[in-house]
């Protein structure tokens, strides 16, 4: 997938919010950090205003944040992704049948809820190949896989290559 790439120069209080983010960031003033978070997420937000005005905008699950019950769902898989999440168990926290959370789901995120589950653990397992000397079997548990050659599987159809490559050429 492409950046996505949004231009600020035509909105002069995008200038003000980056010029305070710096500001913050330099300073160290009590509460910089809260700070830095609140001017981050005003500029994400703009970000995505911007994106989705455009006619090509290819976020669709950003409206499926604005659906509290779709928002919950998505808290819990990437709270904890490695739980034992079920179609069920997600449909219960966002209060919807089954049926129906995994139709607006699909709408929302292009792929089935237990699609992106996976998706989501394979992306955590990466990070931790990544940033750890974690055996792979070990990597695979945290990961919420229960067996090694079904983790090593799946890795190789998202990212094209087996874990210990991966793990070699990062």
């Amino acid at each position: 997938m492409p950046p996505l790439v949004v231009d600020f120069s035509d909105t002069p209080h995008m200038r003000a919010v980056f010029d305070a983010l710096l500001a913050e960031q330099q300073s160290g003033a009590p509460g910089r950090a809260q700070m830095v978070s609140a001017l981050m997420r005003q500029c994400l937000v703009e970000f995505f205003r911007r994106i989705c005005a455009r006619d090509d905008c290819n976020v669709p699950w950003l409206n499926a944040l604005e659906d509290e019950r779709m928002a919950r769902a998505l808290r819990v898989i990437l709270s904890a992704p490695h739980r034992g999440h079920s179609l069920e168990s997600l449909a219960r926290e966002a209060a919807m049948s089954r049926s129906a959370f995994a139709a607006r789901f699909r709408a929302s995120f292009d792929r089935t809820p237990m699609e992106y589950v996976r998706e989501v653990r394979l992306r955590e397992a990466a990070q931790m190949l990544r940033s750890s000397e974690l055996p792979i079997d070990v990597v695979a548990g945290r990961a919420g896989f229960a067996s090694r050659s079904h983790f090593s599987r799946a890795f190789r159809d998202l990212f094209g290559r087996s874990p210990s490559a991966y793990r070699a050429g990062s």
